[in-house]
């Protein structure tokens, strides 16, 4: 197959599955919306009665409550970190972007493996 037709497949493919995930997320993004709104309901429900769990014909909810992390003051917390070497608090995920801006200054960073990553990027033609 030519590179000229297997561009127009692919292109085509892009553009019909853009179009899908954009029907898609506004008909999820429109139901989370009612489940979000029915939990509030439902824990506000549960909190009046004094309960932590409702049963129902096809299953049960039950309240629970986790503890979470918001960082007020990251720099307090990177000396928390530093000084207790504590590393593990923290998601161990690098950020491709501020690595590559340090890439762009020169500056190689220790413990790094450099890797490419090849993609296709499409450009549509208006009104096609």
């Amino acid at each position: 197959m030519k590179t000229g037709t297997m561009c127009e497949k692919y292109i085509a493919l892009k553009k019909t599955i853009s179009e899908n995930e954009k029907s898609h997320k506004e008909k999820q993004d429109a139901l989370k919306n009612k489940l979000y709104a029915l939990e509030k309901e439902i824990i506000k429900s549960l909190k009046n009665d004094n309960l932590k769990r409702a049963d129902s014909r096809s299953g049960a909810v039950i309240l629970k409550k986790t503890i979470h992390a918001n960082a007020k003051d990251w720099e307090k917390i990177y000396k928390y970190i530093l000084k207790t070497k504590r590393f593990f608090i923290m998601q161990k995920r690098l950020s491709d972007t501020a690595y590559r801006e340090l890439l762009d200054d020169g500056e190689n960073v220790p413990g790094i493996e450099k890797y490419e990553k090849e993609t296709l990027s499409v450009s549509f033609k208006k009104g096609i």
